[in-house]
């Protein structure tokens, strides 16, 4: 998944993750097979986690990063991506990516969201996307 979000031009400026084993592992893992040189911050907030406390953990560490990547549980993510998404229904499988456009980090909330696109590893595995 890493490589495949260089590849797609959407290397994040910073990852946060929870600081529990597997997401902290999949965090390393993404950046290293990515090739990001992206700082990873671990934060408690998201072990298990809630959207209200996602979107507080990106709020106050994103400062000036464009792109931001949450390594987190479910079923907090996908609550938080429907939520961004005005109520939408998404599953996020392990290790799914979500590219959800919002307007700032300080408006980001319920409904301030865009759905860009969605990839889960079945998909690179099956070979609809380029995993060189």
């Amino acid at each position: 998944m890493g490589r495949m979000l260089t590849l797609a031009g959407r290397v994040p400026d910073l990852v946060l993750s929870s600081p529990a084993r597997r997401a902290r592992s999949t965090a390393d893992l993404a950046a290293e097979a990515g090739g990001w040189p992206s700082p990873i911050v671990e934060d408690e907030r998201l072990c298990p986690g809630s959207p209200r406390q996602v979107f507080e953990v990106i709020r106050r560490s994103a400062g000036g990063a464009q792109r931001v990547l949450v390594v987190g549980h479910e079923p907090a993510l996908s609550q938080t991506a429907a939520g961004l998404l005005g109520g939408a229904s998404l599953h996020m499988v392990t290790a799914a990516a979500a590219c959800i456009e919002v307007d700032g980090w300080e408006a980001l909330g319920l409904d301030s969201g865009t759905l860009l696109w969605m990839v889960t590893p079945r998909l690179l595995s099956e070979g609809r996307f380029p995993a060189r």
